[in-house]
């Protein structure tokens, strides 16, 4: 257990390095070409990671995609995937590792499963069970948030008010390509279920929520550089107005305060 402990927290700081650094040259390679100003590398840095981080999951499926023999079928699941997943919420794994696992186990299980109802018996009343389950999970327990960043009421009606729309949609473009298209109505059906399915298992607490709404309540989102051992890692978290005004010194004793593994994990949150 210790060592399985220790292999996921050594892959999460190789990927989050390389990444981070990547990143880096990158935004300094357009500071010198004065295309960005100095002080926007930062925030240049932080959307290079954000596209990297996107590319690995997109890489992630079209591997099993090329596996499966559906290449086209996993564009597909893709842009399905991210237009509804970014709006709903749902479970998130703590460690970079477990993230890109579940990602990769979810669309291996759906494109399995698309695989065999494609070319065996896929009745249109297990298909409609299929899409009325995951609009009623949708409609009943999306949005969730995640912890790091939660979000306002207004934020938590514009995301399930789209999650619906987007679920609607998808969910017509399947039943249409039923009786031509069955792979991809198959495909695009087992995403909404697995999609549904995350939102259900990882629905919060009403504790959680009471958290949420503390945090969501206070206006700001708090961009942070910390370091640990000349390791750089950047992520997003909703902190207080007041908390927001400290100063970068102040930050840097609350991170030096957390155990190294633990601000690891805690840092990379999926």
């Amino acid at each position: 257990m210790t060592s399985h402990i220790k292999c996921d927290i050594l892959f999460t700081w190789m990927v989050s390095e390389m990444i981070a650094e990547l990143s880096k040259r990158m935004s300094l390679f357009l500071c010198k070409k004065e295309i960005v100003e100095q002080e926007m590398a930062e925030v240049y840095q932080y959307g290079f990671e954000i596209i990297f981080s996107t590319l690995i999951g997109f890489f992630i499926t079209i591997a099993i995609g090329a596996v499966f023999r559906m290449f086209l079928v996993s564009l597909v699941y893709y842009f399905a995937f991210v237009a509804l997943r970014q709006f709903t919420g749902g479970y998130h794994a703590n460690t970079y590792l477990k993230c890109n696992l579940i990602f990769a186990a979810s669309t291996t299980f759906i494109f399995g499963m698309a695989k065999i109802v494609a070319y065996g018996t896929y009745p249109i009343s297990f298909h409609v069970m299929l899409l009325l389950f995951s609009l009623v999970a949708i409609w009943f327990k999306t949005p969730v948030e995640n912890e790091n960043k939660p979000l306002s009421e207004e934020q938590k009606v514009r995301n399930h008010r789209i999650s619906m729309i987007v679920a609607v949609i998808f969910s017509g473009i399947s039943c249409f390509a039923y009786q031509k298209w069955v792979l991809i109505s198959a495909t695009i059906a087992l995403t909404l279920f697995v999609i549904a399915l995350m939102a259900v298992i990882a629905n919060p607490s009403r504790e959680d929520e009471k958290n949420s709404e503390v945090y969501a309540g206070q206006a700001g989102i708090c961009q942070q550089v910390c370091s640990s051992k000349g390791s750089r890692f950047r992520f997003l978290r909703w902190f207080p107005s007041a908390e927001r005004t400290e100063s970068t010194a102040e930050s840097e004793k609350v991170t030096n305060s957390t155990a190294p593994g633990e601000y690891l994990l805690w840092v990379r949150q999926c």
